[in-house]
């Protein structure tokens, strides 16, 4: 799964407008997914979609995703560090979401039936 795969779903998501418990849990792995692969804090990339999804306000979350995609194409055209970008969650190893990141599930997911 790459930046532009993630920022689609993202996308179609929001703009599917079901605001269902699986579109939300859908949208928060992507978020958490794309924050992990673009190396985005945790404002641009949690904390600013808290309430529009829990609200599942469709024209803030459209805005959130095209700031989202104007935010990751600056994040990629920068030059890339050294050390490139964070290996763990938003919030460190014991935060990082993602089927294939090896990490023990957020406390958001522990909930979810398997």
């Amino acid at each position: 799964m790459d930046v532009h795969h993630c920022l689609s779903k993202i996308d179609a998501i929001v703009r599917q407008d079901a605001g269902s418990r699986r579109s939300c849990f859908q949208l928060g792995y992507n978020l958490g997914r794309l924050a992990e692969l673009a190396g985005l804090g945790r404002d641009e990339a949690w904390d600013r979609w808290k309430e529009p999804v829990s609200s599942w306000d469709q024209p803030t979350l459209i805005e959130l995703v095209e700031e989202l995609g104007r935010s990751v194409s600056t994040k990629l055209s920068e030059p890339a560090t050294a050390a490139g970008p964070p290996a763990e969650g938003p919030d460190g190893p014991d935060r990082a979401c993602g089927a294939d990141s090896g990490a023990r599930p957020c406390a958001s997911e522990a909930h979810l039936p398997n």
